[in-house]
Order: C-alpha cells, then sequence, then structure tokens
C-alpha cells in the first residue's frame, strides 16, 4: 500500500506511514475480497464530501508476478478503481485494510488524514 496526497499544502497527518507492506497472504486475500465485495454505486450525478487528494495505490502480487494494482480515493467519494467497474469504498472495507496493517484503530477516519494543528 501507498499512499499519495495531491495537495500537500494541507498538512494532513497520518498515524501510518506512507508506505505499508502487507505480506500475511489470509490478510492479503480478505483485503482483495473485501475490494470486489464493495458495491457499484448506481448511474447518475452525485455531490459528495471534499475531495482532499489523498489516494491510496494497493498493488497485489502473485509470488514476483504483478497481479492487480487498485487505486482507493479515501476522501471525496471514496471512489475504488482497478476492480472491473468502479466502486465505492465503505466502512468494512477501510477496517479490513485497517485490521490487514495492523492499524491500532481500524475504521476509514485514519485514512483521511488530520489536519495538522500549528
Amino acid at each position: 500500500m501507498r499512499r499519495t496526497d495531491a495537495f500537500p499544502q494541507n498538512h494532513l497527518r497520518f498515524s501510518f506511514p506512507a508506505q505499508v507492506v502487507v505480506s500475511d497472504p489470509p490478510q492479503v486475500r480478505r483485503v482483495a475480497s473485501a475490494l470486489f465485495a464493495l458495491p457499484t454505486p448506481p448511474p447518475g450525478v452525485y455531490n459528495g464530501p471534499a475531495d482532499l487528494g489523498v489516494t491510496y495505490h494497493l498493488t497485489f502480487f502473485a509470488g514476483a508476478r504483478l497481479a492487480l494494482t487498485v487505486t482507493v480515493d479515501a476522501t471525496g467519494m471514496e471512489t475504488v478503481e482497478g476492480v472491473g467497474a468502479k466502486r465505492t469504498a465503505d466502512q468494512s472495507f477501510w477496517a479490513t485494510l485497517a485490521m490487514a496493517m495492523r492499524l491500532p484503530d481500524p475504521g476509514g477516519v485514519a485514512f483521511g488524514g488530520t489536519v495538522a494543528r500549528s
């Protein structure tokens, strides 16, 4: 997992590093399964929360071979691309990812970052 921040001038803070490797096969399978189980949004135009530009790039390998790369927006509409149809991340997905990364507080809030205080 690698995090990118399109707007570093927002000075967001995170409780975990920008790059985390999960090498436990059962945890990796849980994250992959959670991605494919996410809902596809119904067609239409949506208004959503502000997109602060925080994106997670999840790269899956089968042995040494690159198997899949998925991007997940942690803010805004929380879109997921790279698993067929565009999907929307939900709290269950964020909790699964947090557990795989061994974060102390599983949940989606940690993935969006917090504003640094001066």
